[in-house]
């Protein structure tokens, strides 16, 4: 029988000790649905600017493990929650709303400290956003994202990632120094 593992919610704090840790001062997080995560952040870390990337889209059914439809959210009621965010912080925080490979091409190579992946969690989507995402990042900063217990995204951090690190608040992450990235 297959372990059920309920998806932890405290992810941002994580990321909050790391920023403040090292000091950074842009990041990107992948994946935004309501906020949450990037309200806090930018609460807590007064000298952070982060792009805020989404779709908010119902998606169509897939088998892939690790796919989510979101049909049980309200979509237009998390891009308004995230805009109210962006609202609060005009200064520090930019919405790239659409595909998020696509997004990747709106912010300029090695501009950010970080990247925090939680979109789509199938395989072939976490591997797309690894591939896309972590050229965006300094040779100094990090590749991380959420959900290393799902199986489809640990095949995708096998592949793209050897040596990822496991955190607490199922985060995982790799230094930008240690990526043996693969072109897009």
């Amino acid at each position: 029988m297959k372990e059920i593992r309920t998806p932890s919610t405290q992810h941002h704090t994580v990321i909050i000790d790391l920023v403040k840790r090292y000091g950074w001062t842009r990041g990107a997080e992948v994946g935004v649905l309501k906020g949450k995560t990037l309200d806090l952040s930018l609460a807590q870390c007064l000298h952070l600017h982060l792009y805020a990337v989404d779709q908010w889209a119902v998606l169509p059914p897939d088998e892939q493990e690790g796919h989510e439809t979101y049909e049980r959210f309200d979509m237009v009621r998390a891009e308004a929650m995230v805009r109210a965010v962006a609202d609060r912080y005009p200064t520090r925080c930019t919405i790239l709303k659409g595909d998020s490979v696509v997004m990747a091409d709106q912010v300029c190579a090695e501009s950010l400290d970080y990247i925090f992946i939680d979109a789509l969690h199938t395989t072939e989507a976490t591997i797309a956003n690894i591939r896309a995402w972590a050229p965006k990042v300094k040779a100094s900063g990090y590749i991380m994202g959420h959900d290393w217990w799902w199986d489809s995204v640990r095949a995708a951090l096998d592949e793209t990632l050897t040596g990822w690190q496991e955190h607490s608040e199922s985060v995982w992450s790799l230094p930008k120094a240690d990526y043996q990235g693969v072109a897009v």
